[in-house]
């Protein structure tokens, strides 16, 4: 997974350096497992790669625990018009579970979201939903969150 997901990184990086094609920087806030609670977003063409950080603590102690997100998009319009998405991402430390004796367990979760991004002059608002899984779990997930172009 980690390969295809650097080969998809490449390719966006080619086509931006290849194609000359403009591209949009955007910062990034809401609540969302692939982009973070802040972070940022990328677009170019109908691609966009994005990041960010996500807290969270465990169910039972209240332990805190830090989680960084990450995703390729993939977008039924380019960039500057409103379109539907999807998304392929991780969040590290993103499902976390305690057994009976309080021994604490995290694991990164890889996630696919369907979602539809609303877009304005200077921001955009996303909202999707998705499922993220690791070895044997699977929990569902929601994003919704403001973006503000940079540039």
């Amino acid at each position: 997974m980690k390969k295809l997901f650097l080969l998809l990184i490449f390719f966006l990086s080619f086509n931006i350096i290849e194609a000359q094609v403009e591209s949009h920087l955007f910062a990034r806030g809401g609540y969302s497992w692939i982009n973070g609670v802040v972070g940022g977003e990328i677009f170019t063409d109908r691609f966009s790669l994005g990041g960010g950080w996500m807290p969270n603590s465990s169910p039972l102690t209240g332990k805190k625990v830090n989680s960084l997100c990450g995703q390729i998009s993939l977008h039924s319009n380019n960039t500057t018009e409103s379109s539907a998405y999807v998304s392929f991402g991780f969040a590290t430390n993103g499902y976390q579970y305690e057994d009976s004796y309080g021994t604490y367990y995290s694991e990164t979760i890889l996630i696919g979201m369907l979602g539809y991004r609303w877009v304005g002059d200077r921001f955009d608002i996303k909202a999707g939903f998705g499922y993220g899984g690791t070895e044997g779990w699977g929990v569902w997930t929601a994003e919704a969150g403001l973006g503000i172009r940079l540039f």
